[in-house]
C-alpha cells in the first residue's frame, strides 16, 4: 500500500474505494498512528539508509 493511499484515506481525500479507506483506517486503529507523545520509537532508516535525524541535522 502506498503512502499516498494511506494519506488519502486518513485525510478523506483522493479516489479510494470505501473498502480501501476502511482497510487503512482499521490498520491505523490497530497499530496506532504514532501521534501519541508517550510512544517512543527509534529513527527509521530512509531509502538511502540514513535515519530521519541524520537527514535533518
Amino acid at each position: 500500500m502506498s503512502t499516498v493511499t494511506v494519506s488519502n484515506a486518513l485525510n478523506g481525500t483522493g479516489r479510494l474505494s470505501d473498502a480501501t479507506r476502511q482497510r487503512v483506517l482499521a490498520i491505523v486503529a490497530d497499530i496506532g498512528d504514532g501521534s501519541r507523545t508517550d510512544e517512543v520509537s527509534a529513527p527509521r532508516p530512509s531509502v538511502h539508509g540514513r535515519s530521519t535525524h541524520e537527514r535533518l541535522a
